[in-house]
């Protein structure tokens, strides 16, 4: 994540989640990372729950998003998740194998597919 960030200047990296809980997760780790690794400053979105997105601030830095949130947010305007995806050069999704649901699919072709330098990384826990 921290090399998109720093290679496409400015770019957003979008992490979506399916619980507020991954989500504010999310947020810190990668603020903690970011002070250590980050290259300048940046701005982290959240939008999930009460949080909403300011598409017109929202230029470079990690939007963490919630999965029904986009959906609905899409659902209610192809505007909002094409400008999301126009700018973001990476999307992560938590508990990818999850991903397989209609409604999420639907999110993540918006999101990567008609975008050709927009890459997609899948993180999963498997217990052994």
């Amino acid at each position: 994540m921290g090399l998109r960030l720093r290679n496409n200047e400015p770019t957003l990296v979008i992490w979506l989640a399916y619980s507020e809980e991954l989500c504010e997760q999310a947020v810190t780790e990668f603020q903690k990372a970011w002070d250590s690794l980050g290259d300048r400053t940046l701005s982290t979105y959240r939008f999930w729950g009460s949080h909403e997105l300011d598409l017109a601030q929202a230029q470079d830095g990690l939007v963490v998003a919630g999965l029904a949130k986009v959906y609905h947010a899409a659902k209610k305007s192809i505007r909002f998740i094409n400008q999301l995806g126009v700018r973001c050069s990476l999307v992560i999704i938590d508990e990818a194998h999850q991903a397989i649901a209609q409604t999420y699919k639907l999110v993540l072709d918006a999101l990567v597919v008609p975008y050709e330098k927009t890459a997609l990384l899948g993180l999963t826990a498997i217990k052994i």
